[in-house]
């Protein structure tokens, strides 16, 4: 549970909006980076809504940081806009700040620099866990 559960803001549960699902492979990925750093989370979101657009998913960190995320099996230049997208379209509907991340199995080590440096996105590769 949130530490700050009197202030927080996350208790407002989302408005459902029609929301393509994630793929099998990207929540493969999500499964693995849950597997991985879940017990930083106190609250994950799939699909979470952003008016007419929706991020691949909401998690809420124990510490009371939210993170809007892309989930794709390589670090890309969509992804990347996405991701900026998701952190703006989040503060409009929900007037506060989360941080952008990208979750990914495979990631050039030029386009995770740009992310992280240039927009301030947190880009996790995450290996494949054996199945």
């Amino acid at each position: 549970m949130c530490p700050l559960a009197s202030v927080c803001l996350w208790s407002r549960l989302p408005k459902q909006v029609e929301a393509k699902p994630l793929s099998k492979g990207e929540m493969e990925i999500l499964e693995d980076f849950l597997r991985l750093r879940g017990e930083d989370f106190d609250r994950v979101v799939t699909e979470y809504p952003l008016g007419r657009f929706s991020a691949d998913a909401l998690l809420h960190a124990k510490g009371c940081t939210e993170y809007v995320v892309e989930v794709e099996r390589e670090l890309n230049y969509a992804a990347i806009g996405q991701a900026v997208t998701y952190r703006y379209l989040y503060y409009r509907h929900n007037g506060r700040l989360a941080k952008p991340m990208i979750v990914c199995r495979k990631a050039s080590r030029e386009l995770a620099e740009a992310a992280q440096l240039e927009q301030g996105i947190e880009v996790v590769e995450v290996p494949a866990a054996q199945r």
